[in-house]
């Protein structure tokens, strides 16, 4: 099929089958830039290179914006030289390259904390009640920054969430709050088996109820509408 591809304010075309990936793509657009400094985008969307063409549900005809990456040197004062890609069109001026290294520089500097805020404004999880895990078990402090912990674009990081939990003795006794922290895949089962080995709870003979609905063992906490800061 036929692809039109923006460049530098031209169009070129270029025919590829049906099954291509965008490496198969980036190959042959190395005639215009290499293969280690382009950047294809469709619409809003970055495309990744083992990906098809088809995914993207780009089809004959369909225009793709090839982008040049410039990697540049930038040195704050009193700290080391660092290098960092932005991508460019050919009308970008002077002021454009300035916002673009602001933002570069206020996200290479972005704490984990910053990154919570984020969480809370789109998913309304308080800050508070998150916990941030990278390679699925090392927690982030909230006071280091991304960087520290390697995390650039399309780092994969795993949140779980704060719930309490009011366990309350059938036959009397004092009730007590347990926090658990959990991921929205947890089951009611994974919650009694985190108050035994969090907390010690014989979990043999607990009934786990969120208001007047009994909760099964079965049960997905989202699926349960079991939220951050809810009680059960």
């Amino acid at each position: 099929m036929k692809l039109k591809i923006g460049f530098n304010g031209g169009q070129h075309h270029v025919e590829v089958t049906n099954n291509a990936t965008v490496s198969d793509l980036k190959i042959k657009l190395s005639n215009l830039i290499p293969i280690g400094i382009q950047r294809l985008e469709f619409g809003e969307l970055v495309l990744e290179g083992g990906k098809t063409l088809q995914s993207y549900q780009i089809g004959r005809d369909a225009t793709v914006l090839l982008r040049q990456i410039y990697v540049i040197t930038v040195q704050e004062f009193g700290l080391p030289r660092q290098k960092c890609g932005l991508v460019f069109h050919k009308d970008n001026t002077i002021g454009d390259l300035k916002q673009m290294l602001v933002k570069y520089v206020k996200d290479d500097h972005a704490a984990v904390f910053d990154l919570k805020a984020q969480v809370q404004k789109k998913l309304g999880f308080l800050v508070t009640n998150q916990r941030l895990f990278i390679d699925g078990s090392t927690m982030l402090n909230d006071y280091k920054t991304l960087l520290s912990y390697g995390i650039v674009g399309d780092t994969t990081l795993s949140l779980r969430y704060k719930i309490l939990v009011h366990v309350q003795p059938n036959q009397g006794g004092i009730s007590k709050e347990y926090e658990l922290f959990v991921h929205d895949y947890n089951t009611v089962a994974n919650l009694k088996q985190m108050l035994n080995f969090e907390y010690g709870i014989d979990i043999r003979s607990i009934e786990l109820k969120m208001g007047n609905d009994n909760l099964e063992d079965s049960r997905k906490i989202w699926g349960s509408d079991i939220k951050p800061g809810h009680m059960i």
